[in-house]
Formats: C-alpha cells, structure tokens, sequence
C-alpha cells in the first residue's frame, strides 16, 4: 500500500481475500515500503526456478521444503510486481543461469493470468539457460468459481503444486 500511496501515476492495488488469514512478520517501520519492480528470492534452490506471487509463495515454499527433503532444492521468488515492464527480469535471470529450469505457479487460469506471457518472456530472454521449456501451473481455465468446494476443485492445491515441482525439476514435459 505505502508503495502505491509513493508512485506519481496511476496505480491498481488488489487485496487478495485468502491473504487475510495468513500471519508471519511484518515491518515495524510504518512506512516500509516494498521496492516496485523487485522481486524477492524467498528460498534459495539449484535445481528449479519457481516463479510465483500472493498465495501460491506460501503454497510453494511448503512444496519446496517437501522436495528438500528428497534431495531437490527448490528455489522460489516471489514476484511482487506483476507488470510487465516493471518486472524484476535480474533476478528471474540470475536464478535462471543457476537452475537451467522454469515453473510458474499462479491461481489466475491460464488464459488470464501472466504466466503465459512471462513464459514466453523467459523463453525469449534466456532460451539457452533452459534445459526444458517453462512449465506452467495454473487454476483450471472455467469461469471464477463462487463456492468453496468449486474454488478447492479449481485452484493449484499442494498436490498440483507438489506435481508440477517434480517434473518440472526432472525436465519432464507432459
């Protein structure tokens, strides 16, 4: 918000209603705001790429720390900023250099989301880093469900995640 609040143009800023349970740290400085255009490596890895944002960081990073356990090491970065022209394309790149491999995790389905464009970005930009092509996970491409039942049958859930991650590290394409 304090973000938004400091940019001179305009800006769209969209709460997302399943971060409302969520706790963990926050800033004590009431005024912290996060850098637009910097994207955060919220665990390091060396096999896989993960790039995601909102609920899915959370959702990953339990999937991630699964995978360790197995002898995969993850990394996932949290985008922050979706645009994109302001996306944080040095850190996708860097991380990409190090893992050779690409997934993107996102709730939106895939036809409305931007992993379809951010894949084609990487693939664009860093074709010779990659050892596989981006793999994608999204929600179902149906029309926003309203009920909790329709919603969990839709959304990437763990197990997709969990899923997608493993063959996304073993270079399996569907």
């Amino acid at each position: 918000m304090n973000t938004a609040l400091a940019c001179e143009g305009p800006v769209l800023l969209m709460e997302h209603g399943m971060l409302y349970d969520q706790s963990g740290p926050v800033p004590t400085d009431l005024d912290y705001q996060v850098p637009y255009g910097s994207a955060q490596v919220v665990r390091q890895g060396s096999q896989l790429t993960v790039l995601t944002y909102l609920t899915g960081v959370q959702a990953c990073l339990e999937r991630a720390e699964a995978w360790a356990q197995e002898g995969i090491e993850i990394e996932v970065i949290d985008l922050r900023t979706l645009d994109y022209l302001g996306m944080d394309y040095a850190t996708i790149g860097a991380s990409l250099a190090r893992t050779g491999a690409a997934l993107i995790v996102e709730q939106a389905g895939r036809s409305q989301g931007i992993g379809a464009r951010l894949a084609d970005e990487i693939q664009s930009r860093w074709f010779d880093l990659l050892d596989a092509p981006v793999a994608h996970l999204a929600a179902r491409d149906v029309p926003p469900p309203v009920s909790r039942v329709l919603e969990a049958a839709v959304l990437p859930d763990g197990d997709r995640i969990h899923e997608a991650m493993g063959r996304a590290a073993r270079r399996q394409v569907r």
